[in-house]
C-alpha cells in the first residue's frame, strides 16, 4: 500500500508543507494517516486519491475520526471545518 501512495503522490504534484528543508506530505501511525496541504485546492486532492484508495483496497472509514485543522501564521482563522 505504502509504495503506491508514494509513487502516486510524487507523480501526481501533490503539494506538501515544508517544515525547515524537509518536503512533508502524508504521515502514518498504525491504521492513521496525515496529510498535509497548504491549500484547500490540495487537500481536496488527497480526499479524491484516499477516496480512491478506499474503493481499490476495499478499505473502510470510521466517519467519526476524520479531522481536520487549520493553521496560519500570525492571527485568527475566520472560518471552521
Amino acid at each position: 500500500y505504502l509504495n503506491d501512495i508514494e509513487e502516486y503522490v510524487m507523480t501526481n504534484s501533490f503539494e506538501g508543507v515544508y517544515i525547515g528543508m524537509l518536503k512533508l506530505f502524508f504521515s502514518f501511525d498504525a491504521d492513521d494517516i496525515v496529510i498535509l496541504s497548504e491549500s484547500e485546492t490540495g487537500l481536496q486532492k488527497w480526499f479524491r486519491f484516499t477516496g480512491m484508495l478506499r474503493d481499490r483496497w476495499k478499505l473502510k472509514v470510521n466517519i467519526s475520526k476524520p479531522k481536520a485543522m487549520l493553521f496560519k501564521k500570525g492571527g485568527r482563522i475566520s472560518f471552521y471545518i
